[in-house]
């Protein structure tokens, strides 16, 4: 069975919350932040790449129906296929997200 899915719900949900934190921590933290015609760089880029991983997590949350070949029986290598592209999706998201993560942090901070 297939948890990809569930796996990319789960993605979104952090992506979508990391994305709600950062604005709380704007608004509660006026003094280090700029006003909103005047936004930071590092907030802007945060917000972005943070996005980014949310489009990741929803490539992932919609489901695939794949079309198996009448000619390929060889299910291990789909399964295999399958288990690659989540895993180099995956590997993107949490990428796209540590790195908004961090430029959120590094604004927020200094």
């Amino acid at each position: 069975m297939d948890k990809r899915d569930e796996l990319g719900r789960f993605l979104f949900g952090v992506s979508s919350a990391s994305l709600g934190l950062l604005a709380g921590l704007r608004q509660l933290l006026p003094h280090k932040a700029a006003p909103v015609h005047n936004a930071s760089y590092m907030l802007v880029v945060s917000a972005a790449l943070l996005l980014l991983s949310a489009v990741c997590a929803l490539y992932l949350a919609v489901p695939k129906n794949r079309q198996i070949p009448p000619d390929k029986i060889e299910l291990v290598s789909l399964q295999r296929e399958n288990a690659n592209e989540i895993t180099t999706v995956a590997i993107i998201w949490f990428g796209l997200w540590i790195l908004g993560v961090a430029a959120a942090g590094f604004q927020l901070t200094f």
